[in-house]
């Protein structure tokens, strides 16, 4: 009886560690369709990157930071923001005040623009000033690698 228990309770404690995000999110195509015009590979040079616990406490975005790597041809685009949006991203509970490293960006008609980092699970959408308009407290699935490796020049 008492191996039994022991055998219950590492299975809970384990099944707790396993399930370190909530629920699953996707965009949109059609919202993205009609609203991206340009989406780019960047690498966003940021080694003080911190783990916040509020989302009060997330940092604009800095120009100076960013490296262009590749743009999307316009001709790509519909094709990759069609299988983008069909890539889950999980929720998260762990955030950072920043991005960091290799990550898309995407560019909106009206200015703002999102950051999808690829190394540090970080989802944000700017405006054009570079100020936080919405956090995604998301990470992506593996699958984003093989769609920009797909699209794009450069491989990850």
């Amino acid at each position: 009886m008492k191996k039994t228990m022991l055998i219950f309770a590492l299975f809970l404690v384990l099944l707790n560690f396993g399930t370190c995000h909530g629920g699953t999110y996707n965009f949109n195509f059609e919202d993205l369709k009609d609203n991206v015009i340009g989406v780019e590979l960047i690498n966003y040079n940021n080694s003080n990157v911190k783990k916040i616990k509020n989302l009060d406490n997330l940092l604009s975005f800095d120009f100076s930071l960013m490296e262009i790597i590749e743009v999307l041809p316009a001709e790509k685009i519909n094709a990759f923001l069609e299988e983008y949006s069909t890539a889950y991203f999980f929720e998260i509970f762990n955030y950072l005040d920043s991005p960091n490293g290799i990550s898309l960006r995407l560019f909106y008609k009206n200015g703002d623009f999102k950051v999808v980092c690829l190394e540090t699970y970080y989802v944000c959408k700017f405006g054009s000033d570079g100020n936080v308009k919405e956090f995604f407290t998301i990470m992506y699935q593996r699958v984003l690698i093989r769609i920009i490796n797909k699209y794009f020049d450069t491989q990850l």
